[in-house]
């Protein structure tokens, strides 16, 4: 896939040799214009990813998949649809919040990562960087 004309999606292809990795970046909000849907319905579930993707960015959707101890979002099982059908599995470690404000009660997982199946298993030490200025933690990971 390119990287679509939208503000909110970032596609950036790492290659190195014959080999191939696309980091596919989303922020998930509703259109920067102020009119239309949000960046999953405009962007994202017309898409298909390639087989050496990365999919992660702040999907503001919470899921028991990923956040077992959150009520589930509107669209949520849309999403993790979408994910299911794209081969795309976890990184996170569910319930590893990735979000957090003072005024809530507990963190809460906004922030995704998920791969396709050959990257998946190469991904190791996911974490969270809770410390970097805020209120959405980084993920670092390795592949």
């Amino acid at each position: 896939m390119n990287s679509p004309q939208d503000p909110d999606i970032l596609v950036i292809d790492i290659i190195e040799g014959n080999q191939k990795v696309q980091l596919f970046n989303i922020y998930n909000k509703d259109n920067q214009k102020g009119i239309g849907r949000n960046t999953l319905d405009r962007a994202i579930y017309p898409s298909r990813v390639s087989s050496n993707t990365v999919v992660l960015g702040d999907f503001n959707t919470h899921h028991p998949w990923w956040d077992p101890l959150g009520t589930t979002s509107q669209g949520a099982e849309d999403l993790a649809d979408w994910f299911e059908n794209q081969g795309l599995g976890l990184v996170n470690t569910p319930g590893v919040g990735t979000f957090f404000r003072p005024h809530l009660l507990r963190e809460s997982v906004l922030d995704l990562t998920l791969a396709t199946s050959p990257l998946v298993d190469r991904i190791q030490d996911w974490q969270t960087l809770p410390d970097l200025g805020s209120d959405h933690y980084g993920l670092l990971f390795t592949i």
